[in-house]
């Protein structure tokens, strides 16, 4: 067993050198000393202006997950659902409205509806050819590529 001591000097060991709650309290220290102490304001601030936009509904989901955790924010409350809903793409959110029953109120169900009604255009535009539905939200260059053959 190291220690931090030399017994032979007469040095009395403090600690050792594989001490568990040592290296616990050295990460705590160096995160506080170290820290983005605005990280979460900043979070905050991306999640506010959070859209859907171009992005694919698995990019907007994953961005939406990581801008919540680094903002601090309650997967399960109302207020995360209520950013997720503003930031969708309103015609993903005109389909989900629509649905029937309602998908329930929790970001959880509401993530799922999104993919599936996108997934469902994607099988329906396979099926049928691409419709008006179309938006943003599908991969434009896998749409060139699946008409190229």
């Amino acid at each position: 067993m190291k220690c931090n001591g030399d017994l032979m000097s007469g040095i009395v060991p403090t600690y050792q050198t594989d001490d568990e709650r040592l290296w616990i309290e050295f990460g705590c220290d160096f995160r506080r000393a170290f820290a983005d102490t605005a990280l979460e304001q900043r979070a905050y601030g991306k999640l506010a202006n959070c859209t859907m936009g171009n992005k694919s509904i698995d990019k907007y989901i994953a961005q939406f997950k990581h801008l919540l955790q680094k903002a601090g924010w309650d997967r399960t409350s109302w207020g995360s659902l209520f950013q997720f809903k503003k930031g969708l793409d309103r015609k993903i959110h005109l389909k989900i409205l629509q649905k029937e029953p309602m998908p329930a109120e929790a970001l959880d169900t509401w993530e799922e509806a999104a993919q599936h009604k996108v997934e469902r255009q994607a099988f329906i535009d396979a099926s049928l050819g691409p419709k008006e539905f179309q938006g943003p939200w599908i991969n434009k260059k896998d749409q060139r590529q699946d008409r190229q053959g």
